[in-house]
């Protein structure tokens, strides 16, 4: 009974903290990103490559996330993966200074593996407010907004979190689905 016990605390604190200390996270050669799946354990993510305002993010299990100001554009390692996520009518607001009196439309084109592809994704930004957040042991502030994502083909629909810098746009930490049933939070620990 007592291993059984052991076991599950030590599940409970592998979905609550990442599995290197801060000082290891800091001292880490690469920019470093974790990522949850719902409800899964804390993993990282290390920085393999930037190219064109895209960042490739690398887990030591083969899980591959691309990123574009924060906003997973192509993943591989998931039950669904997002094949292309691209801008259609509109620019995407993200990585950009938001103004919190203003709600942002726009529409992208979503590709879904196995063999879903073309969705039309109708997204709403709304501000939220103001939280204070918790990055390894620094305090910092966020501007958080909610996206609601519409798939009107599918009749589907999802909410999106983003905490951004208030000064910047910068996305310091995220809740974004890859499909309904896939959704991952990430967080810029390190850049």
């Amino acid at each position: 009974m007592g291993q059984m016990l052991q076991g599950y605390r030590d599940i409970q604190r592998a979905k609550a903290e990442y599995p290197l200390s801060v000082a290891r996270i800091r001292a880490f050669p690469k920019p470093l990103l974790g990522m949850q799946v719902r409800g899964g354990l804390k993993g990282l993510m290390y920085l393999d490559d930037r190219e064109g305002g895209q960042e490739r993010w690398l887990s030591s299990n083969g899980v591959l996330l691309v990123l574009d100001a924060g906003r997973v554009v192509r993943s591989r390692g998931f039950a669904s993966d997002v094949l292309g996520n691209v801008p259609l009518k509109w620019q995407d607001p993200l990585g950009s200074r938001l103004d919190p009196g203003k709600s942002y439309q726009f529409s992208r084109q979503l590709d879904l593996g196995p063999d879903r592809y073309g969705i039309v994704t109708e997204h709403r930004m709304d501000y939220l407010g103001k939280e204070a957040l918790q990055v390894l042991d620094r305090p910092q502030s966020a501007a958080v907004w909610t996206e609601t994502v519409r798939l009107p083909r599918l009749r589907l629909q999802w909410s999106n979190r983003y905490y951004l810098d208030p000064a910047s746009g910068f996305v310091l930490r995220s809740t974004q689905h890859l499909d309904l049933d896939v959704e991952l939070t990430l967080e810029y620990l390190s850049v």
